[in-house]
């Protein structure tokens, strides 16, 4: 019973409270504004606002930090490997808009003979486009991005790849060749004739595509911005000597 008789009190007392000093303050336009923001604060906290382009509707994210793969002969010996490490992908969704990403932070090939492929970085190669949020320090980036908020295309793609780093090694080539060889006789005639099938099946639906899309009107008509950086590998030709270890 004592509380509501202290409010009270400092209601009625303005030299004892802060309220009349905020209702000095505060003018008839500021008090509509406040009373405003409380009233969608309320309403979003209840959950009836409205989503706004940039509202986040859900998150999902997967990151595996080391991914490999090997062959190697019935004994055990390791033939080749190629892995990628830092492996980060993710997506958002917005009311109308999703947003893809997948980045690689390094990736390499190795053989028994020694390191075939080896990736750099994106943050250290020049003249590079802006990689996708939190990319900057990857091998390589994709970005998908459906329906961009500021309506500019219907999709937006960003690819950027750091210069990678071969070396030839004819043995280790060889081995993996081998391991991939078989042992029964190919047909080539019917493997040729299967290709064909499949080549002109692919460009009568390509046709059928163009054409559904050539009468489709302008405003219809897709958008799409690409933007790529694509490094050239620097290849090393190493010598004789150098590969047999002299």
């Amino acid at each position: 019973a004592q509380r509501p008789a202290q409010a009270a009190a400092a209601a009625a007392g303005p030299a004892e409270g802060g309220a009349a000093e905020a209702d000095a303050e505060l003018g008839p336009e500021e008090w509509s504004t406040l009373e405003q923001l409380v009233a969608e604060q309320a309403a979003s906290l209840a959950g009836g606002a409205a989503d706004t382009p940039t509202t986040v509707c859900w998150v999902l994210r997967v990151e595996v930090e080391q991914l490999a793969l090997q062959l190697q002969e019935g004994s055990g010996r390791l033939i080749c490997q190629a892995a990628m490490q830092g492996v980060d992908a993710g997506v958002v969704g917005y009311p109308a808009t999703h947003d893809c990403l997948f980045a690689v932070a390094k990736f390499g090939v190795t053989s028994s003979h020694g390191p075939l492929v080896s990736s750099g970085s994106l943050a250290a190669a020049a003249h590079s486009i802006r990689p996708a949020a939190g990319a900057a320090n990857h091998a390589m980036s994709l970005r998908l991005l459906r329906n961009p908020q500021d309506g500019s295309c219907d999709l937006l793609v960003q690819l950027a790849v750091a210069p990678s780093y071969v070396t030839y090694n004819n043995a280790a080539l060889a081995e993996v060749a081998g391991f991939f060889r078989t042992e029964e006789a190919l047909e080539l005639s019917r493997l040729q004739a299967q290709a064909a099938a499949r080549t002109d099946k692919l460009r009568h639906m390509a046709q059928l595509q163009l054409r559904a899309l050539s009468q489709r009107s302008t405003a219809s008509k897709p958008r799409m911005r690409l933007a790529m950086t694509l490094h050239a590998p620097k290849v090393a030709v190493p010598g004789a000597r150098l590969l047999a270890g002299g």
